[in-house]
């Protein structure tokens, strides 16, 4: 189920993709979705005063770059910009934002007008100015943004400097021409920009074509006047005002035309061909701007948000077989500027098609409060409601995604030789030898999502783990039944189905390039009211069975992460970038299952453009040291005893406070990072015997970009059973056969000693048979085996020493009996009776072979 709740928190962030899609897994919609299936209270996004004063720090050189124009079209003046790697014209100063345009070429009929006998006005002719000439410049500085403008509406103030390259014109005279150049400038210093104020404002609707929010910009007012010129000498008079006249519309209009661009540019929807226009709104194209433009000139917006048909089966790796994709999206709605905020609601659809392995569900429909952000000093804080969940997930059981199976051919620990060794040990009576186990998954209710506050802290009962103390979700699925099922002479047979409550929490953290990273809980924890049914099969008592449900079910469900991602990339968006500051739930609206408090938003807050060289960035190197593998019996196992890994965690260079932890087993989800110097794993998929490998990554506290992003990795073999060694003889060869659950006989280290002698090396082959000469009447031999964990048998045979002899002439000390002879040695937290052997091939054993430390990259 993890990976089922993976997707769903990183379709409800709406983080890591974009309108064009993400990859296979979400893809172009083929038709867009009626606005009649989208639904209010989607999302929220909030830009709070402080956000707004960052935007009016960096709007200016934001609109610049939007409106840089290309350095092979327009003049770029050497004292004011610069060209940039791509050729475009830049300002030199910092903060400020620099545009430009072309006065176009026009021509006047005069006709004698105000009795100079003037014919024609002409106005940058091409055959008279030349590419440095006929420009008008706009260098944008402090930017004010007014979320109070009235009305909903946003207003915007900016100071400017304006300025132009020489404009020709041309005076024909019905005698006769002159030629005379303008110049927008400081009347009483040509040397010097003009210096204005340009003011708009930003009102918000509906765009009745697509549905999507519309932003209408009304046109700057930044109007050049007679007093902002110079003309050359013979017109600077009397024919001042007339010559400007000519040339004052073309002037205004340019600089309203592209501070507009730039605006609309921000706004509407980018495109390269009008095919991609029509396919959104039939008759659209793509303009020259590259931009999508309706018939009647009006740009279309562009889609605040995202969507796409959404693969199921390519987001769950190949599990959700033949369940249909579904459609989704989350867009801007509506927009107010109320105060000194701005907020954006955010619609939601979730559109697809049903499937007969599930029962019918009633469309959640939760009425949502308002979303009041909990943290005001934040730059903006964006929120998936309740609502928006639970109709996605609605729509994911709908379609028979949750309908899955999963097979013991791509789970290793999914077979009956690891559930049988030391979960259900008649599973090896039916299937006579190991074998791949299935189980089917089918919910029968409709699972649902709860927010939570997002609380990670020491586990009450176990004060050395940390947990999800109020998980950020959980995942509840009633009544959920699993099918397990066998392979047996050829055949698929079911040796008993489960019905169980899940309660799966979640949580998201801040990764080291400030990504968000799922962690979960403790599989084993997840499960509730289990009930064995249809286990007629098995020799244990249901009760039994349901005893290790939890650890059978912690070993299978995780493999539901393979091959998803785990971190969410936030994406930037036109230059901004976003740095998470807190994740929490906001708005209660009752309890969860768990009994915390339960809200109504998902609210993620942050701040923009994160300046990583303001951070602490210096990685870290993890140091990660194993303490200790207490490993159970397998009757304790079958309780509810878990394996336990205690591992001390110190970093280079060494740090004062304790670092943060991150760890995670086989490749699994993360765990809650917390602050610890040394970490107790307990995990289900520990509980299968082999090797695991275990990921310890540190970080400074409250300075996640130092996260070590080549995790120190430490494989521990569990092996919960010791080795077995059975003997036989004829009066004259002792026969020995050892073996073990976990480790080859070809690979086990097995002695022998005759009366307390020297230990030697006891050939076997690779079924684990050997022999020596023996005479029952005379001997006493020791045999004892030793396997890759450390873990060993010894018996002894013979009838002259020790106790009576057994019916075949044997006396027989059974495994773990304690030998004189033998020291003790751990194996885990286990200690057995018997001796380590010589010091290098011991060394070789606990040393190399029960704990390997090695570095890969995660």
């Amino acid at each position: 189920m993890r990976r089922i709740a993976l997707l769903m928190v990183g379709l409800s962030l709406v983080v890591g993709c974009t309108d064009t899609g993400c990859d296979e897994v979400l893809t172009p919609l083929e038709e867009p979705i009626p606005n009649y299936k989208f639904f209010a209270d989607g999302a929220v996004a909030r830009v709070s005063p402080a956000g707004v004063n960052f935007l009016e720090d960096n709007l200016a050189e934001i609109v610049g770059d939007l409106a840089a124009f290309d350095c092979g079209d327009l003049n770029c003046p050497a004292s004011w910009a610069t060209c940039d790697a791509d050729n475009q014209c830049k300002s030199k100063f910092a903060g400020y934002s620099f545009i430009g345009a072309r006065i176009p070429p026009a021509t006047e009929d005069i006709g004698g007008l105000g009795g100079v006998f003037i014919d024609k006005f002409h106005v940058c002719r091409p055959s008279e100015a030349g590419f440095n000439d006929c420009s008008v410049y706009v260098e944008v500085g402090e930017i004010n943004i007014d979320p109070g403008a009235g009305n909903g509406a946003v207003g915007l103030t900016a100071d400017v400097l304006v300025w132009s390259s020489p404009i020709k014109t041309k005076i024909e005279y019905l005698v006769g021409s002159q030629d005379c150049s303008i110049l927008l400038r400081q009347a009483d210093n040509s040397t010097l920009a003009v210096e204005k104020t340009l003011s708009t404002t930003l009102s918000f609707s509906t765009d009745p074509n697509t549905g999507r929010l519309a932003v209408e910009v009304a046109n700057p007012d930044v109007a050049i006047t007679e007093d902002d010129v110079v003309l050359c000498s013979p017109f600077d008079g009397i024919l001042k005002g007339l010559v400007f006249g000519f040339v004052e519309d073309s002037i205004n209009e340019q600089i309203q035309s592209f501070t507009t661009t730039a605006i609309e540019g921000f706004l509407g929807q980018a495109c390269t061909t009008s095919t991609q226009c029509d396919d959104i709104d039939e008759g659209a194209t793509c303009n020259s701007d590259d931009l999508c433009e309706f018939p009647d000139g009006k740009l279309m917006p562009r889609l605040l948000g995202f969507e796409g048909a959404l693969n199921l089966n390519a987001l769950l790796g190949g599990f959700a077989g033949d369940a249909s994709a579904v459609d989704f999206s989350i867009q801007a709605d509506d927009a107010a500027g109320s105060g000194s905020a701005i907020t954006v609601a955010l619609k939601g659809a979730v559109d697809g098609e049903s499937s007969t392995c599930v029962p019918s569900a009633t469309v959640p429909n939760p009425t949502i409060p308002d979303f009041f952000p909990a943290v005001i000093g934040d730059h903006i804080a964006l929120a998936a409601s309740d609502k928006l969940l639970n109709r996605l997930m609605y729509e994911v059981y709908r379609s028979g995604a949750l309908c899955q199976s999963l097979s013991g051919e791509s789970i290793p620990q999914l077979q009956s030789g690891v559930l049988s060794s030391l979960l259900i040990p008649s599973l090896k009576d039916i299937t006579k030898g190991s074998v791949p186990l299935t189980i089917d998954l089918r919910p029968t209710s409709l699972p649902t999502f709860e927010i939570g506050k997002n609380v990670i802290g020491p586990d009450p009962n176990n004060p050395d783990q940390d947990v999800l103390l109020e998980p950020l979700l959980n995942l509840v699925m009633n009544d959920l039944d699993l099918d397990v099922y066998a392979e047996v002479e050829s055949a698929l047979v079911r040796v008993l189905t489960l019905r169980v409550d899940l309660i799966v929490d979640l949580s998201l953290a801040l990764g080291a390039s400030g990504e968000l990273v799922l962690v979960a809980g403790d599989a084993a924890n997840w499960v509730n009211n289990a009930e064995v049914i249809n286990s007629q099969l098995l020799a244990e008592d249901p009760a039994t069975v349901a005893e290790s449900i939890p650890t059978l079910l912690g070993i299978a469900l995780p493999f539901l992460t393979d091959s998803l991602d785990q971190q969410f990339a936030i994406p930037s968006f036109a230059g901004f970038n976003v740095s998470v500051n807190d994740i929490t739930g906001s708005q209660s609206i009752g309890t969860t299952v768990r009994g915390d408090t339960r809200y109504a938003h998902l609210g993620i807050y942050a701040d923009l453009d994160y300046d990583s060289s303001q951070a602490d960035t210096l990685q870290i190197e993890t140091v990660a040291t194993l303490r200790n593998v207490d490993v159970p019996t397998p009757e304790a196992i079958q309780a509810g005893d878990k394996v336990r890994v205690t591992i001390d965690v110190d970093t280079l260079p060494a740090l004062d406070e304790a670092p943060v932890v991150w760890v995670r087993v086989d490749g699994g989800l993360w765990r809650p990072p917390a602050s610890r110097r040394t970490v107790v794993v307990t995990d289900p998929l520990l509980h299968a015997e082999g090797t695991h490998t275990i990921e310890i990554a540190a970080a400074r506290a409250a300075a996640p970009a130092t996260l070590d992003r080549d995790p120190q990795v430490i494989e521990v073999v569990v092996d919960a059973r010791d080795p077995v060694i059975v003997t036989e003889t004829d009066g004259e060869t002792l026969f020995v056969t050892v073996s073990d659950t976990l480790t080859p006989a070809a690979a086990l280290r097995v002695e022998a000693r005759r009366d307390g002698g020297v230990w030697d090396e006891l050939l076997v082959d690779d079924a684990g048979k050997g022999s020596m000469p023996f005479d029952p009447s005379t001997d006493l031999v020791d045999v004892r085996v030793t396997d890759g964990a450390g873990r060993f048998a010894h018996t002894r045979v013979g009838g002259v020493h020790g106790g009576p002899a057994g019916p075949d002439g044997l006396q027989v000390v059974e495994p773990g009996t304690p030998d004189a002879d033998a020291p003790t040695v751990s194996a885990g937290s286990c200690s057995h009776t018997g001796v380590p052997g010589t010091a290098p091939w011991g060394a070789l054993v606990w040393g190399a072979m029960l704990v390997v430390a090695r570095r890969r990259r995660r």
